[in-house]
């Protein structure tokens, strides 16, 4: 996620086929929790979110593995 970050732009919409996985879901939180006041939810399932880029300059913290 911090690979694309920077390529995201108002608009962009990011789907999340897997959001209660335990990979994707942490993925999802910590990238909502830092950037929650620059995206919005277009709809969500149990198993699915879209949501979309409100604004620029979006933040995710760069790991190292």
């Amino acid at each position: 996620m911090s690979n694309l970050t920077p390529y995201l732009t108002e608009g962009d919409l990011i789907y999340f086929d897997e959001p209660n996985d335990a990979d994707e879901g942490s993925l999802l939180h910590i990238f909502w929790k830092l950037n929650s006041n620059k995206l919005s939810v277009v709809d969500a399932t149990p198993c699915q979110v879209l949501i979309q880029v409100e604004q620029n300059d979006l933040k995710f913290p760069q790991f190292l593995l």
